[in-house]
């Protein structure tokens, strides 16, 4: 076969030529304007979010977040807009937000909407769903990740968590017992007893062992006594019986506390057989005179009528006394001038008579007598 000699500006030209076809059938790799309209491609909540709104010369890549505002939630970014219309879900007509709700989005693609509980007059959030967006390439976020989220780091808990005694109460119509939300279409539930924070600060955490002992809340066996944030239903309605007592508000002058902390003790722990044990002593030994008890239930009579202020401890110390006055000389007074108003304090006090104005004591107020 006769080789075949080109000259380099004959094979220039037939390279060029191939070259050229090349683009032509390539060329929409190539094509940058074709790349940037893809769904980008953010790294962390932050970019999401950023990506998401947009900016003064950055148009956002998802419309229905333009108008939020940059906010910061539980120390995540956030976008956040204020409801001015309710919203529900269209398939299982849930309530996702109404009138005057916040509603955040995370950068880990899921939602929640807050409100202000008139109960509690705390913000807690009514329904968490995920959200998602065309313009942006992010994975959808694993609801039943928030939903384990919500449980473990904020007490919510599903209705299969709930003990029966709790059950019957949360699903009650216009309970106020529990805060109800829904992640998605699963309910969850959680105590309004259980807002209040325990100890979070190490001078907190001394200054409460200090009084009843480092069994406390955070022990993992043993526990002698419980803040109320961290006590459950059952054990509740069971240790009030018991013992209930207040750390008085100490943030202005020690700079500890800054409400009062009402803790509960365990009646199976040594803390509360021992005070059990004071009291079955004092019962015993200090038997409450006559006239003690005439001023006792006045005075306990008076603080419920006034309103006079008191701790939960002294309000259950004074009410231990009126209950042993009660029993003791109810009806039993002797010859005492005050004795027919003393029996009707108590019988103010029981819940069975009426007070001065007309009002019925509620067996829920701390005054209310066995």
């Amino acid at each position: 076969m006769k080789k075949i000699i080109i000259s380099n500006e004959e094979k220039n030209t037939i390279l060029e030529s191939h070259n050229s076809y090349r683009d032509v059938l390539m060329g929409h790799l190539f094509n940058k304007s074709l790349v940037l309209e893809q769904p980008q491609n953010p790294t962390t909540p932050q970019e999401v979010l950023s990506m998401a709104k947009g900016d003064e010369t950055t148009p956002g890549k998802c419309g229905f977040l333009k108008n939020t505002i940059n906010a910061t939630k539980d120390g995540k970014p956030a976008l956040v807009f204020k409801a001015t219309a309710e919203k529900k879900d269209d398939v299982n007509n849930i309530v996702k937000w109404t009138t005057g709700d916040n509603v955040y989005f995370y950068g880990d693609m899921t939602y929640e909407t807050i409100y202000v509980n008139p109960e509690t007059q705390q913000p807690t959030v009514r329904y968490s769903n995920t959200w998602s967006c065309n313009g942006l390439n992010v994975v959808k976020a694993d609801l039943d990740a928030k939903i384990n989220s919500l449980i473990n780091d904020f007490k919510w808990k599903k209705y299969d968590g709930l003990t029966d005694a709790e059950k019957n109460i949360a699903t009650t119509p216009n309970q106020k017992s529990f805060e109800v939300m829904y992640a998605g279409t699963t309910p969850l539930y959680r105590a309004i007893y259980g807002q209040q924070r325990g100890a979070i600060t190490e001078p907190q955490t001394k200054y409460s062992a200090k009084i009843f002992g480092s069994k406390n809340a955070n022990a993992t066996e043993g526990k002698d006594w419980k803040f109320e944030a961290d006590i459950d239903f059952d054990e509740k309605e069971i240790w009030k019986r018991y013992d209930k007592t207040t750390i008085p508000n100490l943030g202005k002058d020690k700079g500890i506390f800054d409400e009062d902390m009402v803790v509960y003790l365990n009646p199976a722990g040594s803390l509360a057989k021992g005070r059990t044990a004071q009291t079955k002593a004092r019962t015993e030994e200090q038997e409450i005179t006559k006239d003690d008890c005439v001023e006792i239930v006045e005075n306990f009579y008076n603080a419920y009528h006034l309103q006079t202020r008191m701790t939960d401890a002294e309000i259950e110390q004074s009410k231990t006394d009126v209950q042993w006055c009660a029993r003791r000389y109810y009806k039993n007074w002797g010859v005492n001038l005050k004795a027919g108003k003393l029996n009707n304090y108590i019988d103010i006090l029981k819940g069975l008579a009426k007070d001065t104005n007309g009002y019925t004591i509620q067996r829920s107020s701390k005054f209310n007598i066995n």
